[in-house]
Parts: structure tokens; C-alpha cells; sequence
């Protein structure tokens, strides 16, 4: 992989601090640089940024509203806050709005910075393979051409699986020994223990990663046909909230209703999947019309047979032909690949279930997802 297909832009009011950054990184990546925010905003634009890295304290605009403002810009680009220890709070804050992925602390060290920077251009990388291997999958072909994108998925996922393991415990390392660097001992710990949390959640992905990659290892089928296993739903989407919320932001709500705790018949991770991509969907559609009130619903039922979980939007609706397509691959309505709702479906069929579209103009849209339950109302 040649790094410099990945630019990194670097922003920073401190002259020096830009030539610093650029030394350290000379002849091993494509290093741009911005001395404010809107200057920043603007080389996003020209520019296919792979990651940006944002000094949190600058005159006019902090660090973590540029990451919010380029996340529009360039949603694909990971997005790091760079951050003295008393500016940690606001860097903690912006991770768990959904603004940056990491953080990355003042004074850094070279070599830091440069396994940073090279995770996250494999994780940059691995999301373009993923999406070109998707595509290739759903268009079908022969045996041994599945084969062949089976190998190469495997070959692409195996370095980014463990470099991003290594890079969970390098975070819990460096707040676990930050801790005793800290004036407020009681406060770190607090800190320390929300980013062992979120460090944890982590563990679930790579999980399904790497059982991924056994299977594309020994060719197996990526969806076998055994019955799957249950799935607490109101578990799953419980602990899937902070998830959920870093997927609004901070310009819509998210609420869930929970009438019903059903076990459905559905692998967890393939639920996980479809929920986190309709609402991602749904803040998109939201979003787009600020002058309601953009709220994401979540609610989870249940009925004899089945356990019922729908998600919806108050955006401006789904026009009556772009239903009828709206499940085909390819088919979108805003920038994107459009295989979510495609990918989506096949996981719920997958399941024995069922997922369905309402919408009206100017009255949002909804996905209801049925998926049969282990046990039935007596």
C-alpha cells in the first residue's frame, strides 16, 4: 500500500508546531498543512483527505468543531484531535459525539505519531477494500471468482485486525499511566474507566472480524445456513446506545422505546449491522430538514410470532417510485455505494424475517424489521 495515496492534513495555529509536524513526518507520508479552522475546511473540499489531524485550542474555531464540520465534508476521513492533558475532557467529549475517532496528546512522539497515522490509513484503506469487495460480491459471478475476493478480503482484513487490537491497548496503556500524572487522581480514574468502556466495545467488531476472516480462510460461506443463535434485542440495543448516539451527533436526538424484551432468532452482530445502518440513515434524512424537530426513534416490540424493531426519521419522506427501489443495490438518494439497505435485507432474510418501508412526503420515513422470535406469547 503507498502511504502517499493517503494525504494527512495537519492544522495548527502555531507556526512552529506545523514545521514540526512536517519534519517528523518528511519522505514517509503526503503531510499537508492548515494554519486555522476555515483554512482547514477548504483544503477538505479540493482535497481527498485521508486524515485529519486538528490542534484542539485555536482562536476562531476549536478543534473539535473543525472535526465536526469536516465529518460532512469528508465522512470517510478519520479524524484526530490533537490535545494537551488539560484540554483531555473536551478531546473525551468529542470522541463519544462522534466527531473524532482518536486523540492524540501534546508533546507526541515521533514514533506515536507515525503508528497513528499508519492505523489509520489501513483503516481508511480497509474501508475502501471492503466497499470494493461488497460491491463485487453483490453483482455475483462464478465459483472461482468468489473465491478470489474471498483471498484478497482475507489478505486486506488480517493486518488492520490486529493493528487495530494492538491500538485499543495502546489507548487503555497511555490513560491507565496518565493517571498518576494528573492533579485530580478521583476525576482521571473516572476518565480512565469511560475509555476502558469504550475500549471493550471495540472487542466486539474485531470479534466479527476475525470470524470473518477464519471463514474466508477455509472458504467457507459467510452466511451459513445453520439456525442462528438468539438475540436478547433490548440487551443489544441497549448496549449498543453509545454506539447509536455517535451516529446522531449532537444535532439530532436519539430515543428508544422499549415495549417489549423479545429473543429473536437473528446472529447479534448481523442486528447490530442492520440497526446502526437504518440509523445512520435516518439522522442523514433528519438533518436534512432543520425545521422539525429532528428526532431518530428506536422502538422495539413484539407480536406472537415475531420480535418487531423499527426505526424512524422525520425528514422530509420517501417519494412513492423511490420505494419501490429503495431495497435495490446501487440505488440511493444521497452520496454512497446504496448497498446498505440492500446489505440490510439480506441479513434479515438471512434470519427468516422480513424488513419494510413506510413513508409518507413530509411525514418521515420507517423500516420495521420482523424476525421470528425463539419463543411465542402463550
Amino acid at each position: 500500500m503507498d502511504l502517499f495515496q493517503f494525504p494527512v492534513l495537519y492544522v495548527d495555529d502555531e507556526p512552529q508546531n506545523l514545521v514540526t509536524f512536517r519534519y517528523a513526518l518528511e519522505g514517509r507520508f503526503n503531510v499537508m498543512t492548515a494554519a486555522s479552522g476555515s483554512e482547514a475546511l477548504a483544503t477538505l473540499e479540493r482535497e481527498q483527505v485521508a486524515v485529519l489531524l486538528c490542534d484542539q485550542r485555536m482562536p476562531g474555531m476549536e478543534g473539535a468543531e473543525v472535526c465536526s464540520r469536516a465529518r460532512a465534508i469528508r465522512p470517510e476521513a478519520v479524524r484526530i484531535i490533537v490535545t494537551a492533558y488539560a484540554d483531555l475532557q473536551a478531546a473525551i467529549d468529542a470522541i463519544n459525539h462522534g466527531q473524532v475517532m482518536r486523540y492524540l496528546t501534546k508533546p507526541w512522539r515521533n514514533d506515536e505519531l507515525e503508528v497513528l497515522l499508519r492505523t489509520s490509513i489501513e483503516l481508511v484503506h480497509l474501508r475502501q477494500v471492503l466497499r470494493d469487495m461488497q460491491t463485487r460480491l453483490m453483482r455475483g459471478g462464478q465459483s472461482a471468482a468468489i473465491d478470489s475476493v474471498h483471498d484478497e478480503i482475507a489478505r486486506q482484513l488480517q493486518d488492520p485486525v490486529a493493528m487495530l487490537d494492538i491500538n485499543a491497548d495502546q489507548l487503555r496503556d497511555l490513560l491507565d499511566a496518565s493517571v498518576m500524572s494528573w492533579d485530580d487522581p478521583k476525576r482521571a480514574r473516572v476518565l480512565v474507566e469511560e475509555a476502558r468502556r469504550a475500549q471493550g466495545e471495540t472487542r466486539i467488531p474485531l470479534a466479527r472480524l476475525s470470524a470473518i476472516l477464519d471463514r474466508l480462510r477455509s472458504h467457507q460461506r459467510l452466511d451459513p445456513r445453520e439456525p442462528p443463535p438468539s438475540t436478547d434485542v433490548t440487551r443489544a440495543i441497549q448496549s449498543m446506545l453509545p454506539y447509536l448516539g455517535q451516529l446522531v451527533g449532537e444535532a439530532s436526538r436519539l430515543k428508544v422505546v422499549l415495549d417489549a424484551a423479545p429473543i429473536a432468532q437473528i446472529h447479534t452482530a448481523d442486528l447490530a449491522q442492520v440497526v446502526a445502518n437504518l440509523v445512520s440513515n435516518a439522522a442523514r434524512a433528519s438533518l436534512a430538514v432543520p425545521e422539525v424537530d429532528d428526532t431518530v426513534v428506536v422502538a422495539v416490540g413484539e407480536t406472537a410470532h415475531d420480535a418487531v424493531i423499527s426505526v424512524k426519521d422525520s425528514g422530509r419522506g420517501v417519494a412513492t417510485e423511490q420505494l419501490e427501489r429503495i431495497f435495490d443495490p446501487h440505488f440511493t438518494t444521497w452520496d454512497g455505494s446504496g448497498l446498505g439497505l440492500a446489505v440490510s435485507r439480506s441479513l434479515v432474510r438471512d434470519a427468516g424475517g422480513s424488513i419494510k418501508v413506510e413513508s409518507q412526503p413530509g411525514d418521515g420515513t420507517r423500516f420495521v424489521i420482523s424476525v421470528p422470535r425463539l419463543t411465542t406469547m402463550g
